[in-house]
């Protein structure tokens, strides 16, 4: 591991708000049990509490519950009748509470049978109906329900413990008993633990328990799912009608863990489960004791025929504890991450390091403010974009950090919520879940300062603007008199039709002396850019950022420099994390250089589990240092191999962040793109579950969750459940550019098939082609290399990519292809997709966008030229025209950007387009007024050489076939270069004459 590598962990690896903490998991290591106090706990077996530490915060189960294709999400987004006609709105609808399993093909054998089993157990033990990862359930039966009734019972730490040693093999009685009674009494039904080596039982626990539904709470109900439970691990335990497969099992080595096979065995599940339900170092020592005692008296009293059931079972009673005698110190592996956590204190000055970890807007339901409640109807949520901003700056201001966690203790009068709120979340988390977001509602909706105003008539979701916000952080945080003068400020100011630059400082000075007022460290700088004054529906005058302004909110503390971006614009106002900057000195360098001598090198479960934890935070910060989230090579070959292998990108943290999800749905529909695959593939349902996930009634959620529909023209086979059959509703002139860039960049850094880049580019065409932006972007030079750098990689896979997309594109009759012709029929496609190598060794360089290779001339063989005639032709037919111009403009900007290569253009290339493509009968000085031009005379120059250097060797005798057509192209360049020699001026005054034209000079990737 490098030590730029450590650095990033350090800045990373901080406390964690959750079940146990660091300082209680050594408590519980340091316990010992049996009856002459001398074991301890393993801490590379099941019972090792930093398992379940490491196992809850790399969110393994998070993603495995909403995210896995074995599990179908419920959810719908409809049209909505909207009154303007003019814009589309949408109802989106999530329930939790109805996912349900996948059944697997018949062919799938044993697996089939229990992989159903252990996802319908996954939604049994985490139900999650209020959309984040939970144990709670509001269902009258349900094994959550049956736990929570009995929690304050040790016997539910003992049928915990039945449920552990059984995931590991160990077959402990429990046992579902009913005694019939009379006609006039209720059969009596029984969860039972007997003990063994003396009369009495270890859990005896009532399963008829009242219904939760006042209406019929005199009627009880069977926790039937319990029962269901029970049985899934026992017959776990001695595979007796539930086989499972070999592959599912704790694996010995960091290949097989990143398999994620291991997501699916009984043992991953009851761990799981318990981390989340034990809440104290105290009941986790508890519940040890009773694994101990069960597992003991278990072995004790084993039947003397079934010696190899004694024998595993005393294997795993060695493998959960460990003699260590006086030595109570914590394990390697909870010290090693205290060393992490000392080291790192020192280094930051906010409470976020990245933008993963700041808070996001997304779907939350209604709070009501009396009483205190959730409301989960179905037309009941809303995106908190301002909620979520606020949450970030209070975290903020609350965060100390020498002691590295949250206070209000120094602002004027926090609220309630507020303080209730930070008592909960005391330390920073790795990211803000909905949970986090559930609460903070508590604390913003319904705020009893009447001028802030709400969107929604029930006093929830809160307007944006400078001053609305303001008076949001006014009511929870208390007043002050710079919170005072700043509205005051603020208010007088809203009244001018326009802001000067002496307003701004004026919003600058105001909003410094807020923060400072309210945040604990004292070190803060406040820099707002352009302010504009507008007045919304709904609300009154207030102040916003201009477009692409921010208030930039710096933090000092030792040799930490954090910064916190706030973009209040109109409609989705944001808060975004840049890349902290830190400065380490000698001795800071030489105690880090310590660490890293002890990293860990993956060997056992646990080692893996701990090296893959780090791994995810390394590739949170350096995937998300510019703010953006970036699908490298390893991303994909994992999307690739999701039908394979589908538990591999639930090994990488969380999914939740809406860019990161955006970009594998992209990604996907991307790489697929020339493909027609099964609505119940695993890629298919893997990305559903994604976009079934986010609120898809936003507009801007929408947009970026479904971008890559822009790619792909099945989609609307793959998503029954949207009804988004306008794939317009994506495109705009606006957006036209960041398709075309969005498209040759993901296509570079991933290295799809040229079959899946044709396609791609194909629906996008066709999506934009009634925009006039587009024309200018196709003609750009960045389009045109961007398209050879995809099609002439080295190492594509040649033959079996001539499929129907490449026909279809070579086909003369434009009117041939239709917009519901299948985009891939050879089904050898599909599956050489997934084989086909990544590697080659072109690569290329966006800031000169020029071809660089090996070679010194590119390299463009017959079956590239067939494919770019095919993206010539589909330009051809999908391109927008503006007035002034012709298709012929866009063919000649492309032969004059391939001229401009440093390498040697294949006089093939050069061939097809000149004489395939040019008709120089209505060649015209067009181009030069979309091409960014300068000295012309110099590319112009470039173009008739290499058309005199092509000319020989396309052409052997006068009489070839196209010839006289070259002649012309070359002859219309040779008066065009002897005009630019004799006036520069000329052809750089061509480029002011088209306003559309400049578009193409500020592309940005």
């Amino acid at each position: 591991m490098q030590f730029s590598e450590i650095i990033k962990i350090l800045l990373m690896a901080r406390p964690i708000y959750a079940q146990l903490e660091l300082e209680e998991i050594k408590k519980v290591e340091s316990t010992q049990f049996g009856a002459n106090k001398t074991e301890c706990i393993n801490p590379d077996g099941a019972l090792s509490p930093i398992r379940g530490y490491i196992l809850h915060k790399s969110g393994h189960m998070h993603n495995k519950r909403f995210f896995s294709p074995e599990i179908d999400i419920s959810y719908s987004m409809k049209k909505a009748n909207n009154s303007s006609g003019n814009v589309i709105d949408y109802t989106y609808t999530r329930k939790p509470g109805q996912d349900k399993a996948r059944k697997e093909d018949e062919d799938s054998g044993e697996t089939e049978g229990y992989l159903y089993s252990y996802y319908q157990q996954i939604i049994h033990m985490f139900p999650s109906a209020m959309g984040d990862l939970s144990i709670s359930s509001g269902i009258s039966n349900s094994f959550s329900r049956f736990i929570a009734e009995h929690r304050k019972t040790p016997d539910v730490l003992y049928v915990l413990s039945a449920l552990l040693l059984l995931s590991e093999g160990v077959d402990v009685p429990i046992e579902v008993e009913r005694i019939n009674t009379t006609k006039n009494e209720e059969n009596s039904v029984r969860l039972v633990m007997r003990k063994q080596n003396a009369d009495g039982f270890y859990a005896n626990l009532d399963m008829c328990l009242k219904n939760i539904n006042p209406a019929y709470k005199e009627r009880k109900i069977t926790q039937t799912k319990t029962e269901k439970t029970v049985n899934f691990f026992k017959s776990a335990a001695h595979q007796a009608g539930l086989a499972i497969p070999a592959a599912h099992a704790e694996p010995d080595t960091y290949k097989q863990f990143m398999t994620g096979e291991f997501l699916n065995t009984p043992q991953f599940l009851i761990q799981s489960y318990i981390y989340e339900f034990i809440d104290s170092a105290d009941m986790y020592i508890k519940f040890v004791g009773a694994v101990y005692t069960l597992l003991t008296d278990y072995i004790n009293n084993i039947d003397e025929y079934t010696c190899n059931n004694k024998e595993h079972a005393q294997k795993v009673l060695n493998s959960l504890f460990m003699q260590r005698g006086s030595d109570l110190a914590p394990s390697e592996y909870t010290a090693y991450l205290c060393k992490l956590a000392e080291a790192r204190e020192q280094y930051t000055a906010t409470p976020f390091i990245n933008d993963s970890q700041a808070p996001k807007p997304t779907s939350v339901h209604t709070c009501r403010k009396k009483p205190r409640m959730y409301s989960a109807g179905i037309d009941t949520g809303y995106c908190n974009y301002v909620e979520a901003l606020l949450l970030g700056l209070f975290c903020c201001f609350a965060f100390d950090p020498e002691t590295r966690k949250y206070t209000t203790e120094h602002m004027p009068s926090p609220s309630k919520e507020l303080q209730e709120f930070f008592n909960k979340y005391s330390q920073p988390e790795v990211s803000v879940d909905y949970a986090m977001h559930k609460e903070w509602c508590r604390v913003v909706s319904s705020l009893d300062h009447r001028k802030v105003i709400y969107l929604r008539r029930d006093r929830n979701q809160i307007g944006s603007g400078i001053l609305n916000i303001l008076r949001a952080i006014q009511a929870v945080a208390g007043s002050t008199k710079s919170i005072d003068n700043a509205i005051s400020d603020l208010k007088n100011m809203r009244a001018k039709e326009a802001l000067e630059k002496e307003d701004r400082e004026v919003v600058e000075s105001a909003l410094q002396a807020v923060f400072k007022s309210l945040s604990k460290n004292k070190h803060v700088n406040v820099r707002c850019g352009e302010i504009k004054i507008s007045k919304l529906v709904g609300m009154d005058r207030d102040l916003y950022l201009a477009a692409s302004n921010q208030i930039q909110i710096s933090y000092v503390h030792n040799n930490a420099y954090g910064q916190v971006h706030l973009e209040i614009s109109h409609d989705c106002p944001e808060i975004s994390i840049p890349a902290s900057m830190v400065l380490i000195g000698a001795e800071e360098k030489k105690k880090l250089e310590s660490i890293q001598k002890e990293s860990l090198y993956p060997k056992t479960y646990m080692q893996c589990l701990i090296h893959q934890y780090l791994n995810i935070l390394l590739r949170q910060i350096n995937g998300h240092e510019q703010g953006k989230y970036i699908i490298n090579r390893e991303t994909v070959h994992m999307i690739r191999n999701i039908h394979s292998s589908p538990n591999t990108l639930l090994l990488w943290g969380s999914l939740e962040n809406l860019e990161y999800k955006a970009c594998i749905v992209k990604q996907v529909l991307l790489q697929t793109s020339s493909m027609s695959l099964n609505t119940d593939n695993r890629v298919v349902r893997f990305t559903a579950n994604l976009i079934g996930s986010v609120s898809l009634d936003d507009l801007y959620i929408r947009q970026r969750i479904l971008m890559g529909c822009l790619y792909n023209r099945n989609y609307r086979q793959y998503y029954p459940r949207i009804e988004y059959d306008d794939l317009q509703a994506l495109s705009s002139d606006d957006g036209a550019g960041s398709a075309v860039s969005s498209l040759v960049a993901d296509a570079l850094a991933t290295d799809i098939s040229p079959a899946a880049f044709i396609s791609a580019f194909e629906s996008m065409l066709h999506a934009y082609r009634n925009t006039h932006c587009m024309f200018w972007w196709i003609a750009s030079e960045y389009a045109c290399i961007g398209v050879l750098e995809n099609l002439c990689k080295e190492n594509n896979p040649q033959p079996v990519y001539r499929d129907n997309v490449v026909l279809r594109g070579l086909s003369s009759d434009s009117e041939s292809s239709s917009d519901e012709e299948t985009l891939c029929t050879n089904k050898e496609s599909a599956s050489a997709f997934f084989r086909h190598s990544e590697s080659n060794n072109i690569q290329f360089d966006h800031r000169s966008i020029q071809l660089k290779s090996s070679k010194d001339t590119m390299p463009v063989h017959e079956e590239v030229i067939l494919y770019i005639k095919c993206i010539l032709r589909l330009i051809t037919r999908n391109i927008h025209i503006p007035d002034g111009y012709c298709i012929n403009d866009i063919y000649v900007c492309w032969l004059v950007h391939i001229c401009g290569l440093s390498q040697k253009p294949a006089p093939s290339l050069i061939k097809l387009i000149a004489c395939e493509f040019i008709d120089p009968s209505t060649l015209s000085d067009s181009f030069m007024r979309i091409i960014p031009g300068g000295a012309w005379h110099g590319v112009l120059q470039r173009v008739c050489t290499v058309l005199l250097n092509c000319l020989d060797v396309l052409f052997t005798s006068h009489n070839s076939r196209g010839r006289e057509k070259y002649m012309e192209i070359l002859k219309f360049f040779t008066e065009r270069k002897k005009t630019a020699l004799k006036d520069p001026a000329a052809s750089t005054r061509r480029l002011c004459t088209s306003e559309s034209g400049l578009l193409v000079f500020e592309m940005q990737l």
